[in-house]
């Protein structure tokens, strides 16, 4: 029998065992990194208008990570994956994705100030089934 999801009850374990997680994010020193790569991430988490949650908020707090000069790495899967991989996906393997196009990906640096960036560039490997943000923090 389906019952409707209570977030209250639901998740209350899950914020306990995501507890050590979120420590040890907020114990990560600001400003030490050349480089912050995230794949596979991004296709599960939401952007929202409010740039504070989501994805935008993410990549924002991953960007204060950076040492001046340092890149920021984000792969998402884009709209261009064949129907065949994506069916076999979702129907056979249950596994569903947030897919982002190129203005999509070029938002997520939206909760970024402009001034701290040195370069916004889009790549995609060869076969265009995933994309990756650079964004590189101005010295």
């Amino acid at each position: 029998m389906l019952r409707q999801c209570e977030p209250k009850r639901d998740f209350k374990g899950m914020r306990k065992l995501a507890a050590p997680f979120k420590y040890r994010i907020e114990n990560l020193a600001l400003r030490t990194f050349d480089l912050v790569y995230s794949a596979g991430l991004y296709d599960y988490i939401r952007t929202f208008e409010n740039k504070e949650k989501g994805a935008t908020a993410l990549t924002r707090n991953l960007f204060q990570l950076l040492k001046p000069g340092g890149t920021l790495l984000i792969g998402n899967f884009s709209p261009k994956n064949p129907l065949d991989l994506r069916f076999s996906m979702e129907l056979l393997y249950d596994w569903i994705l947030i897919y982002r196009d190129e203005k999509e990906m070029y938002g997520l640096a939206d909760g970024i100030t402009e001034g701290e960036i040195a370069e916004v560039t889009l790549l995609e490997e060869p076969l265009g089934i995933n994309y990756f943000l650079k964004i590189v923090k101005r010295i």
